[in-house]
């Protein structure tokens, strides 16, 4: 899955349940955590994980792959909402996606 895939189900929270269900996430979990593989990038796959298995960590390493953190979903969903005021806007998902990558890049 791609960061603008994601973007969807970001602007509208209540289908996460559908995707951590699909992905066989806890959604009990304190936190679930997008992380980037290899590189915070707009073309990189992303993936999920629970904090509990990552701690919070920026760098994580599974199965000899690299992946670094976004962030955590529920602060995406608010940086659309709140943040970057993208919600309602005319602005394709890519377009958020690439605010997302530029916020984290620039923010973090």
């Amino acid at each position: 899955m791609k960061l603008v895939e994601l973007i969807k189900f970001l602007k509208e929270p209540s289908l996460l349940s559908e995707l951590y269900a699909d992905k066989g996430l806890n959604k009990n979990s304190e936190a679930i955590l997008v992380y980037m593989k290899e590189s915070i990038d707009i073309n990189s796959e992303i993936v999920f994980f629970e904090i509990e298995e990552t701690e919070d960590r920026i760098f994580y390493e599974k199965n000899n792959q690299k992946f670094v953190q976004l962030s955590f979903v529920e602060h995406l969903t608010n940086i659309i909402r709140f943040d970057l005021n993208l919600l309602n806007s005319d602005y394709d998902d890519f377009y958020i996606a690439q605010r997302l990558v530029n916020y984290r890049i620039n923010n973090a």
